[in-house]
């Protein structure tokens, strides 16, 4: 799940910089183009690395939409909402609605999720 997490939130990283272009965000952040590179680089050696927030707030005030603000949402929703279904599921496991809302909810995140970016 950890890892799921962090390639989605890299994806939303280099989505933003690239909405914004890398020499804007750059500018806009005071980091250089390597050193954004290695914010949503998948490598082992920068996967514990992300965008400081400070320059998520920078990037997302000129960007066309809060790409990382709005994937820490989703996220904070998704976990929200199956943390509650888990509860339910351990109060009562042999509930069968339980686990077609389940099943439901993971459809629709396979619809609405954007994989990385192209």
């Amino acid at each position: 799940m950890t890892r799921d997490i962090d390639s989605f939130l890299k994806a939303r990283t280099e989505a933003l910089v690239k909405d914004i272009g890398v020499e804007a965000a750059c500018a806009a952040t005071g980091k250089s183009k390597a050193t954004l590179g290695r914010y949503y680089s998948t490598h082992a050696e920068h996967a514990t690395r992300f965008i400081p927030i400070d320059a998520v707030a920078r990037l997302e005030a000129t960007a066309s939409r809060p790409y990382v603000t709005d994937a820490l949402r989703e996220l904070s929703a998704r976990d929200s909402l199956g943390a509650r279904l888990d509860r339910l599921a351990a109060e009562a496991p042999h509930a069968e609605e339980l686990g077609t809302i389940r099943s439901a909810l993971d459809a629709l995140e396979a619809r609405v999720r954007p994989g990385p970016p192209g």
